[in-house]
């Protein structure tokens, strides 16, 4: 769902990731395979406003690694990945 983030920002909530570099995942997801966020903020994409609320698809690059099995000290332990956003397409008007 796409949601308002302070001012005028966005972010994306209770989301899947479905593709990587291009290749869909599996569906579901292999055990093995790293917990992927389900939170991310959008960076750029434009006024989103008149989309809050919406069930949203979002394509777009991000910098988001897994967190290593060793921390690293100058890392946030809780930081919220970013993504950058090539386009967004609604899917659904709510989430329910």
């Amino acid at each position: 769902m796409l949601l308002r983030n302070g001012y005028a920002g966005y972010a994306v909530d209770d989301s899947r990731v479905v593709a990587i570099d291009g290749k869909r995942l599996p569906d579901p997801a292999p055990a093995s395979a790293p917990a992927m966020p389900k939170k991310w903020v959008l960076d750029g994409g434009g006024n989103l406003g008149p989309r809050a609320g919406e069930k949203v698809e979002v394509t777009g690059r991000t910098d988001w690694q897994p967190p290593s099995a060793q921390p690293s000290p100058d890392e946030p332990p809780d930081r919220l990945p970013h993504l950058d956003v090539k386009a967004v397409k609604t899917v659904a008007p709510s989430c329910t």
